[in-house]
């Protein structure tokens, strides 16, 4: 059985570009998105060049995990990709508690819908890293976030590991 992708944030740059690539090389693919930071363009070609292996939901993450059970049911990935995320360092700072929730709560009610035969891929930051002098940076670079967004890929990241230990995933 091919993979079956769950790709959130789908409709932005990076879920978009990856989306289309793993469509492309013959993935089954549901996409998800709220559009919050993007718009329907990409999900419109997905669906009309990928229309067999494209399935797509309208949903947000960070408030409904009751849509996004539904559509671990109904689709059965075997891997999730999870793109989505508010990411404007300065509006961040401005609007920090709209930050924490649709960052951090995306990723609390994904990983709510995990079990241990589904892969979990994150995008993190390299704002997690904050202002380091160490260049280049690697995985091992000190983690020092100097933004609220990069604090919420933090926190992600830690949930992530913690549930990671605890469902032996």
């Amino acid at each position: 059985m091919k993979e079956r992708i769950l790709v959130t944030g789908a409709a932005g740059f990076i879920g978009g570009t990856f989306t289309y690539e793993a469509l492309k090389k013959g993935y089954k693919v549901h996409g998800i998105d709220n559009f919050s930071n993007s718009t329907n363009r990409n999900i419109k070609i997905f669906n009309t060049k990928f229309l067999e292996n494209f399935t797509f939901s309208k949903a947000d993450l960070a408030d409904d995990i009751s849509e996004l059970k539904k559509i671990f049911q109904k689709f059965k990935p075997t891997t999730v990709i999870h793109f989505a995320g508010l990411k404007a360092v300065a509006e961040s700072e401005e609007k920090p508690d709209l930050y924490w929730k649709n960052n951090v709560d995306s990723t609390k009610n994904i990983l709510q819908c995990l079990n241990s035969k589904i892969s979990l891929i994150f995008s993190s930051s390299a704002t997690v890293y904050g202002d380091s002098p160490q260049q280049p940076l690697t995985e091992k670079s000190p983690i020092t976030p100097t933004s609220v967004y990069g604090k919420t890929k933090v926190a992600s990241e830690d949930l992530i590991k913690e549930s990671s230990l605890s469902k032996g995933i």
